[in-house]
């Protein structure tokens, strides 16, 4: 997240949900093809069966509300540069059992599978759940792949619990304990020096841990006392030789 998304999240202890008409992807909360197809074919009238696909993925995307992790055992280069590119940027580290106790039952956390929508077979829907299209919030294109997302969502039934709130911009928020949320809060070891002494502050104020990312780190090298470099020179010839 960029600097004013950190320092509001920091200062409130709010986590944004937005609902997945707003996110970049079009095929967010749609079925695949094949089930686009199949929904005609089970219908008598392929204007009806297109017109309830449309309102469907209509209610999914405006009441389905997501905040989006990335589940890796090593920071990604790509999201560090695709997110990179809006300025300073920092990255929250948590787990996935405190991501769950943070959140309110009302809660939905899962990861996300990535299909090729255009050749898989239909999203099967949760019958008699409570959120039965929910598993469309669920699967995202082959191409974002390299997200690893693990997703937490809210559906928004007409009745807020009592930590969550409907934010004007569109989405709801919800309030968390961010100390024990946060394990370490990471950024670029190649911003300038000034930059990350605010953020070590800021970081400090609000109980929370900075660290620097080693995404750029420059290679290692092997530090030997002059013996060692003879007998590895002596070895290097020797093998020429051979």
């Amino acid at each position: 997240m960029d600097a004013t998304a950190f320092l509001f999240v920091a200062q409130t202890h709010l986590l944004h949900f937005s609902p997945l008409e707003h996110l970049s992807d079009k095929h967010e909360g749609h079925d695949t093809q094949v089930g686009v197809r199949l929904a005609h074919v089970g219908s008598s009238s392929p204007e009806y069966a297109e017109f309830i696909r449309k309102v469907t993925a209509s209610f999914v995307r405006s009441t389905t509300y997501v905040n989006c992790w990335t589940c890796n055992p090593k920071e990604s280069a790509a999201l560090w540069q695709l997110y990179g590119s809006r300025g300073t940027v920092v990255a929250l580290r948590s787990t996935y059992s405190k991501l769950r106790d943070a959140l309110p039952e009302a809660c939905i956390i899962g990861q996300i599978r990535y299909i090729d929508y255009s050749n898989v077979d239909h999203i099967e829907i949760e019958a008699g759940s409570t959120f039965p299209f929910i598993s469309y919030a669920y699967h995202k294109r082959l191409e974002f792949g390299f997200e690893q997302e693990v997703r937490a969502a809210h559906v928004d039934t007409g009745k807020l619990p009592p930590n969550i709130s409907k934010y004007r911009g569109g989405g709801v928020q919800i309030r968390v304990d961010l100390p024990s949320l946060v394990d370490a809060v990471h950024i670029r070891s190649t911003e300038p020096a000034w930059t990350i002494d605010t953020f070590k502050g800021l970081c400090k104020h609000y109980g929370l841990e900075l660290i620097e990312s080693q995404i750029d780190a420059s290679p290692r090298f092997i530090q030997m006392t002059d013996a060692q470099h003879n007998e590895l020179v002596n070895r290097y010839l020797k093998n020429l030789g051979d």
